[in-house]
C-alpha cells in the first residue's frame, strides 16, 4: 500500500470542492485543504495527477509527498490525532 499526504492552495471556491472531490475517493481529509490517500498500485498516484491536471490551471498550487512506513511511525499531531498507516483493505 502506498500512501501519500496532498495539500492545495487553491481560491477558487468550485475548483477547490471539485480537486478535493476527486482525492476523497482515495482517502481522507485531515485538515481543510490537506489529505491523507492510499493506494494498492503504484499506477494509482500517476492516474490521479493525471485526472487532477485535467481540472487545475498551470499556476495552481498542489504539492505531493510520497508517506513511508519510517515517515508515518515518526509523525504525530498536537492534537493527538496521529496520522495513520494505511488500510489493510480499501472497500471502494
Amino acid at each position: 500500500m502506498l500512501a501519500y499526504l496532498i495539500a492545495y492552495d487553491l481560491d477558487d471556491d468550485p475548483l477547490r470542492d471539485a480537486v478535493a472531490k476527486r482525492i476523497l475517493r482515495h482517502g481522507e481529509r485531515v485538515q481543510e485543504s490537506v489529505f491523507e490517500v492510499w493506494f494498492h498500485s503504484p499506477r494509482g498516484m500517476p492516474a490521479l495527477l493525471r485526472e487532477l491536471r485535467t481540472l487545475l490551471p498551470a499556476h495552481a498550487n498542489v504539492r505531493w509527498y510520497r508517506l513511508t512506513e519510517a515517515g508515518l511511525a515518526d509523525s504525530g499531531s498536537h492534537s493527538g490525532t496521529a496520522p495513520r498507516k494505511p488500510p489493510v483493505a480499501v472497500i471502494a
